[in-house]
């Protein structure tokens, strides 16, 4: 998914990138769990959604995302297996990481996600980890510039 929010003091809420001050978030799902994309919708994100783990790193190395939402359980790989590709190639971008089952502490220790959450979760926990991408209050984690 990738998540936008039109600045709507500009006038014009068109769905234009170079105009809106993100976040843009890309969520890779295996597509059984709709549930984050119509809530964010919901509250005036654009969302865009990859539902495979080569989609995850297109997606992430296009440059466009300042927050990935990724499943661990993906059709052709796991979530881990996006994160070590992303730091293969350098790229750094905050990911919240979410499971149907508790993640392995070793890779949530090795890849530092910004946030990992259980399904289900209180749509709230997510919006907690978008608003902080948002204010720039990203500081934990995968942040950019923070280094793989």
């Amino acid at each position: 998914m990738r998540l936008e929010k039109p600045d709507l003091g500009a006038g014009d809420a068109s769905w234009n990138l170079e105009r809106v001050p993100c976040p843009c978030c890309s969520l890779m799902t295996n597509g059984a769990y709709a549930r984050p994309s119509r809530s964010l919708s919901a509250r005036g994100y654009h969302v865009d959604q990859a539902e495979t783990c080569g989609d995850a790193i297109e997606a992430a190395c296009s440059g466009r995302y300042d927050l990935m939402l990724l499943d661990i359980n993906l059709p052709d790989g796991t979530g881990w297996d996006a994160m070590r590709e992303l730091d293969r190639r350098g790229l750094t971008l905050p990911t919240v990481v979410f499971s149907a089952v508790q993640p392995s502490a070793p890779r949530v220790r090795e890849f530092r996600p910004l946030g990992v959450l259980h399904k289900p979760f209180p749509i709230d926990a997510l919006l907690r980890f978008v608003h902080d991408v948002e204010n720039g209050k990203a500081v934990r984690g995968r942040d950019v510039g923070a280094g793989g």
